[in-house]
């Protein structure tokens, strides 16, 4: 069976799989942004990177995500002490990772210690 690449890009440690980006999903509160009032996206979602030069803030079900996406599920997987997530559409896709110990939703981080 061949696995095919979704994103291979942008300094991930080996590209997203179809299998990966269609099974592993997590709600986008899991990168929820910090709603104080802020101007800088760095201070509303601190701990947060990204793969684009600049970082975007969105709305879905009406919580502010530190994520190009208009979905409540978006994948993800965790690699070495960070977890990643795959959001956007094509041809303007983002993936952005946060540190395992700041995420709110502990998915999987036990087997990883």
């Amino acid at each position: 069976m061949t696995q095919r690449r979704i994103a291979d890009f942008a300094g991930t440690e080996r590209p997203y799989l179809f299998k990966e980006a269609l099974t592993n999903k997590i709600a986008a509160s899991d990168f929820a942004a910090l709603e104080q009032a802020y101007t800088d996206p760095k201070q509303i979602c601190p701990d947060i990177s990204t793969n684009r030069d600049y970082l975007t803030v969105a709305f879905v079900n009406d919580v502010m995500v530190c994520c190009d996406t208009e979905e409540w599920l978006v994948p993800y997987r965790n690699v070495g002490s960070n977890r990643e997530y795959f959001c956007g559409k094509w041809p303007s896709i983002e993936i952005i990772s946060q540190p395992l110990n700041k995420t709110k939703l502990q998915l999987g981080v036990s087997e990883l210690e």
